[in-house]
């Protein structure tokens, strides 16, 4: 059985990932949303793929310059959509 780090580990790669694809498949340059979130060049594309940390106010910044509801977010992450 995985512990406790693992799994969370696995699904903050899976957060990620699902952000990453959601940035691509946008109409948003990864610049455009680090515009809307006021965070420096290049930053959002250091979280995406991991050599930055993951924090809420990430997945929070993203999801909203997509007009993506965070609930609906992780309802699709967890299968419920």
């Amino acid at each position: 059985m995985e512990d406790l780090a693992t799994e969370r580990d696995a699904y903050v790669d899976r957060i990620r990932a699902e952000l990453y694809k959601l940035v691509k498949l946008s109409d948003l340059s990864q610049r455009e949303i680090e515009r809307l979130n006021n965070w420096q060049p290049r930053y959002l594309n250091q979280v995406l793929i991991g050599n930055q940390q993951l924090a809420m106010r990430h997945v929070c910044g993203v999801l909203a310059a997509l007009e993506i509801p965070l609930d609906r977010f992780f309802a699709h992450l967890e299968g419920r959509l």
